[in-house]
């Protein structure tokens, strides 16, 4: 039938087709500006390059892709992120701004997790999430077959610059708590946050051999 023959025309036509993946690395709350922005602009205008050239543009953004039952029962979180990175090899952009972050424990990794990424359980405790995902796209892969140069081909970094705080509303004052690691009651704890953040800004991302680039942020207030 011409239905059927259109159908078998369309699927040789994008039988040559190739998926291109990026992973999108950050914490939540405070880059969902960035996120949006990637989303509805840059990967919009981006993926009608790749369609004229064959490529199908998949982004990976978890904000829509982790469950309650992933996050509380199964602690499959840091699973699903390091997975999501394999799927997407050698494509990773990374933001980082005045938040360190969630740092995953023993008790939010399952067993099965450590199983399939062994070298990650030195880090547990002691990295956060986000870098966790800087680890394993490019510095030290937590499984051996992913040790290759393609996995640094492709990784960008993004770091947004502290002058936007100047400018944060002071209402609600947990605003700042979202931006950046004032939330942490323990000033010690939080002191570490702000080192290490800072460590990952100034040494460990500029030593990755890939491109960091600083940019500036603005508060609309309105």
């Amino acid at each position: 039938s011409v239905r059927k023959l259109c159908f078998e025309a369309e699927e040789n036509m994008t039988s040559n087709w190739e998926t291109v993946a990026i992973f999108v690395s950050s914490t939540f709350n405070d880059m969902q500006a960035e996120r949006d922005l990637l989303i509805k602009q840059v990967f919009h205008a981006l993926r009608t390059w790749c369609e004229a050239r064959n490529l199908r543009l998949v982004e990976a953004d978890l904000r829509w892709g982790i469950t309650e039952k992933d996050a509380i029962y199964n602690k499959n979180i840091v699973r699903k992120c390091l997975e999501r990175i394999d799927a997407c090899r050698p494509f990773f952009l990374c933001f980082l701004g005045q938040r360190r972050g969630w740092v995953p424990h023993n008790e939010d990794v399952s067993e099965a997790t450590l199983l399939a990424f062994p070298g990650l359980e030195k880090y547990v405790g002691l990295a956060s999430m986000t870098e966790l995902e800087i680890l394993h796209a490019l510095i030290n892969p937590f499984h051996e077959h992913n040790k290759s140069n393609e996995s640094e081909s492709q990784a960008f970094f993004y770091c947004r610059d502290e002058s936007y705080l100047s400018n944060l509303p002071a209402k609600p004052a947990l605003l700042r708590h979202l931006y950046t690691n004032e939330g942490i009651r323990d000033a010690s704890e939080r002191d570490l946050h702000d080192q290490e953040l800072r460590r990952w800004k100034e040494k460990v991302l500029p030593e990755t051999g890939r491109p960091v680039y600083f940019y500036q942020a603005s508060w609309d207030i309105h």
